[in-house]
């Protein structure tokens, strides 16, 4: 099990609060809610597809924004 600090889970809520909500609510459904894939496309009326996109895009733009933050 992975422990990540408090600082950290902030960092990470504050990036997801940024995103474009296309991006923060296929995440929120599928990390947080604990929907899966098809669930999250069924639940917002888009195709599986866009939902892979959509979580592959929104996980890369969180973690340049922490890159950054933690290369300073």
């Amino acid at each position: 099990m992975i422990t990540i600090s408090k600082d950290t889970t902030e960092k990470i809520v504050r990036e997801i609060e940024k995103l474009d909500t296309i991006y923060s609510d296929v995440l929120l459904l599928k990390y947080v809610y604990g929907f899966n894939r098809e669930e999250v496309a069924k639940y917002l009326g888009i195709n599986i597809e866009t939902v892979k996109k959509r979580l592959v895009q929104a996980m890369a733009r969180i973690k340049e924004s922490l890159e950054k933050e933690w290369v300073k």
